[in-house]
C-alpha cells in the first residue's frame, strides 16, 4: 500500500491524505488544517468539486459570497468559484471530493 500522506505542497500547516482516485476523475482526499491554517483552494479542469467539513469549524471566504463560517456537517461546493479561501483558527478536517456528474452543483 502506497503511503498518500503529504503536506500540501501551498501551505506547510495542511496535511492530505488520499484515499480514493480512479480514471474517471472521482477523487476523495481528507485535508487536516492545523490551527490558524489557510487555504487557497484552486478551481479544477471543472469537474464538480465539494468540501465536506467533518471535525471542526473554520470559515471560508469567496468573491461571490464573501466570508461564511463553517462547521462540523457543512458542505461548501466550489465548482464555480475561483476564489475560494478556506481557513481555521481551532482545527479543521474536511474531505475534499471531487467528480464531475457524481457531485451535485450548488443549490439552485
Amino acid at each position: 500500500m502506497t503511503d498518500r500522506l503529504r503536506r500540501h505542497p501551498d501551505a506547510a500547516d495542511v496535511t492530505v491524505a488520499e484515499f480514493l482516485h480512479l480514471p474517471a476523475g472521482v477523487s476523495i482526499a481528507s485535508l487536516t488544517l492545523e490551527p490558524g491554517a489557510e487555504l487557497a483552494v484552486a478551481r479544477s479542469d471543472g469537474d464538480g468539486e465539494g468540501l465536506f467539513v467533518t471535525h471542526g469549524s473554520g470559515w471560508i471566504t469567496s468573491g461571490q459570497a464573501g466570508r461564511e463560517d463553517i462547521v462540523a456537517g457543512n458542505i461548501v461546493y466550489h465548482d464555480r468559484d475561483p476564489d475560494l479561501v478556506v481557513g481555521t483558527e481551532v482545527g479543521m478536517i474536511l474531505l475534499h471530493i471531487r467528480g464531475g456528474f457524481m457531485m451535485p452543483g450548488p443549490p439552485g
